[in-house]
């Protein structure tokens, strides 16, 4: 028995029917809008969001399934559809599969004023442009002269894969993680990965502000793991090295790559692993130093909390948890968690910045076997246990996000999306959210929660696409629509959604 297990013993599971069925208030609440979604003659699916802010966000709906044809939306709130553009559909029919995996990849990016959106025509990727304002087209970009291969993304072992993030934990890391393509947006500037038929990664920067390509390298063959902005540095993990590259140039600020891998980043550090121990790069000074603790990979866990950085470790099967000196590197405690952690490689793959920074006291992680992970919440300043949760297959496959100061759970059962406090480490509130695909860092922006997800129309006949906006702070129902059209949510709006005890109960926390 593991030690999470005999911290939980005495602990009893309701019924996975009897915790979601605590949530149908919220269910109930939305199924007027579920009602109106069966008078639509033609659905119009959605195939990818990114929230801006607590009333926008940019959507792409395709056009009754043609792959052919998607529309790029500015959606509000209040209003529906701000604007619209046609763009070409994803030869690679990327999140057509709501339920599967909606916003485990993206090709979205926006920065201040101007959206990008990543197209494809005949295999060949380009860049499309667009004023945030007005949807007005800014240009569009080629990234390759001929059809592409997909990006290899970095693999991610079942037992000991590694996140990028702070607590990005979940269960089914299963080999490798498909990423077809990369795109990112920051500052004036759109980066984007693409891939020759040889698997020579290339990695492109477009000037937003100037309407022009700025620079291309080539970053050899080989798997490509995640990117991250920093004020001056690009950092970009592929063939096996991490690259750190003036952001407007190209060039490399330190060594043409540093052989780290499993990168993680905190501020102006970067920690990974060379030759069966971890090392840190130093952005400020270039300078590579070892820390002296022994590991495999870091793993699901990257984030700091005062003077100090919190890394997961992993030796075979097991992980421990290490806090360092932020300055020094010295280890100040290490918690050994006897057992693998469950990490997500979408989360490791598509959200390192929204992952990594500050951590509030309590950080959750999901440890344990793939089948019946537990859920288990961290004392990071005393390195100790808080809470030890039971193991259910309630939380396979499931994933933990941090966005600003609060952690999401999300679980395939239900779907179900729970608030764990990071000043308690309790469960806040839960929602059950029938048909809902997952809940990504990049859906979460000024406190609310956009989310997308197929549900049946009136009758039960058809599956419609629809989006529901969730406060961030309760998991309330905000805002509702299907399509680029708002509804009206009724008493939605505003209804509570706490379904603590259950979920709380079944999960063994407070």
């Amino acid at each position: 028995m593991s030690s999470a297990s005999r911290r939980a013993r005495g602990a009893r599971l309701p019924g996975p029917i009897l915790v979601l069925a605590s949530a149908v208030l919220v269910a109930a609440a939305v199924a007027g809008a579920w009602y109106a979604l069966g008078r639509r003659p033609r659905a119009t699916g959605i195939v990818d969001v990114l929230a801006l802010d607590g009333e926008y966000a940019v959507m792409i709906r395709d056009v009754a399934r043609d792959p052919g044809r998607s529309f790029l939306s500015l959606i509000s709130t209040e209003r529906g559809e701000v604007w619209g553009a046609m763009i070409p559909g994803y030869d690679n029919d990327l999140g057509h599969d709501l339920g599967r995996d909606l916003g485990a990849s993206t090709h979205l990016a926006a920065t201040a004023g101007v959206i990008t959106v990543r197209g494809s025509t005949g295999g060949v990727p380009y860049v499309y442009v667009f004023a945030a304002a007005r949807g007005a087209k800014l240009g569009r970009y080629p990234l390759a002269a001929e059809p592409l291969a997909p990006v290899p993304a970095t693999g991610l072992a079942d037992t000991a894969a590694r996140g990028a993030g702070a607590a990005s934990a979940g269960a089914g890391a299963h080999g490798t993680a498909a990423q077809s393509a990369g795109s990112m947006a920051g500052d004036g500037q759109s980066f984007e990965l693409v891939s020759d038929a040889q698997g020579a990664i290339d990695l492109v920067a477009i000037d937003l502000e100037q309407g022009a390509p700025l620079w291309r390298r080539t970053l050899g063959a080989g798997p490509v793991g995640p990117m991250w902005l920093r004020e001056r540095h690009l950092l970009v993990h592929a063939a096996g090295r991490l690259h750190a590259l003036d952001r407007r140039t190209g060039v490399p600020m330190h060594a043409e790559g540093v052989a780290l891998s499993w990168p993680c980043a905190v501020a102006d550090r970067v920690y990974g692993i060379d030759q069966g121990a971890v090392h840190v790069l130093s952005l400020a000074g270039g300078e590579v130093r070892a820390t002296g603790i022994a590991a495999a990979r870091l793993a699901g866990l990257c984030g700091t909390r005062g003077d100090r950085d919190i890394l997961a470790v992993t030796q075979g099967d097991t992980a421990a948890l290490v806090a360092v000196d932020a300055r020094t590197q010295a280890v100040r405690w290490r918690l050994d968690l006897d057992q693998p952690l469950r990490v997500s490689p979408a989360l490791y793959l598509s959200a390192p910045d929204a992952l990594a920074g500050p951590l509030p006291r309590f950080v959750p992680v999901l440890v344990g076997q793939a089948e019946q992970p537990a859920l288990i919440v961290i004392d990071i300043d005393t390195g100790r246990i808080a809470h030890a949760g039971t193991p259910t297959p309630l939380l396979r496959d499931a994933h933990v996000t941090l966005a600003g100061e609060r952690f999401y759970l999300w679980t395939p059962v239900g779907p179900t999306l729970a608030l764990l406090d990071g000043t308690t480490g309790g469960v806040a509130a839960a929602v059950e959210l029938p048909g809902m695909g997952p809940v990504w860092p990049r859906h979460v922006a000024s406190d609310r929660i956009w989310i997308a997800g197929r549900a049946r129309g009136h009758g039960g006949d058809r599956a419609h696409d629809a989006w529901l906006v969730l406060d961030g702070k309760s998991l309330r129902v905000v805002a509702a629509g299907v399509g680029n059209e708002p509804m009206a949510t009724g008493d939605a709006r505003g209804a509570t959604s706490d379904v603590r005890p259950g979920v709380a109960g079944a999960l063994g926390l407070p």
